[in-house]
């Protein structure tokens, strides 16, 4: 059996008798443990340049991501953390192509 599927019973009609069956969830409920953090960074980058930092929206962020408000506050504490992430995600990019180039 897959690992990500899950049995569960399924009742077609009220006089149908219960079955079990196992069946893959829906794709979007798969949570992306280490790929959502830059998922969400994309998007915050996207409404950044878009509306500007003071009226980015976290709502705005979520929906770009296509997630919930509140799962960017499991991975980041809020607005300000978001730009934090993406500055040092950026200076880390631009490090590591001097030192590819330079070293």
């Amino acid at each position: 059996m897959n690992s990500n599927c899950k049995p569960h019973t399924v009742r077609t009609k009220a006089s149908d008798a219960v079955e079990n069956v196992t069946t893959t969830p829906p794709r979007r409920w798969y949570r992306r443990k280490r790929a959502r953090p830059g998922e969400i960074l994309d998007a915050a980058l996207v409404i950044f340049q878009k509306n500007g930092y003071s009226a980015a929206r976290m709502e705005d962020i979520a929906a770009q991501a296509d997630i919930t408000k509140g799962t960017i506050y499991l991975y980041f504490t809020g607005k300000e953390d978001l730009l934090k992430a993406l500055i040092n995600q950026r200076i880390g990019r631009l490090v590591r192509v001097r030192l590819r180039n330079h070293g």
